[in-house]
């Protein structure tokens, strides 16, 4: 009996294939310059977390120091 291997794979890619020719050149212009912003995002929000967090310590110190 002979045996031949069938490929029963799904290909979940939804998008087509590219040629050369269509490489998204202006994607990654895009991609590099709201890189940038993301950053300074990011930072603003990493301070206020920092912020909040201080602020919820020294509450609950007061609040230990009512109770």
């Amino acid at each position: 009996m002979e045996y031949t291997l069938l490929d029963t794979s799904l290909d979940l890619n939804a998008n087509p294939l590219r040629f050369l020719d269509e490489a998204p050149n202006k994607e990654m212009e895009s991609n590099f310059i709201g890189l940038g912003r993301k950053s300074t995002t990011e930072n603003a929000l990493v301070e206020e977390l920092n912020r909040v967090k201080a602020e919820n310590k020294k509450l609950t110190q007061m609040l230990t120091v009512l109770v």
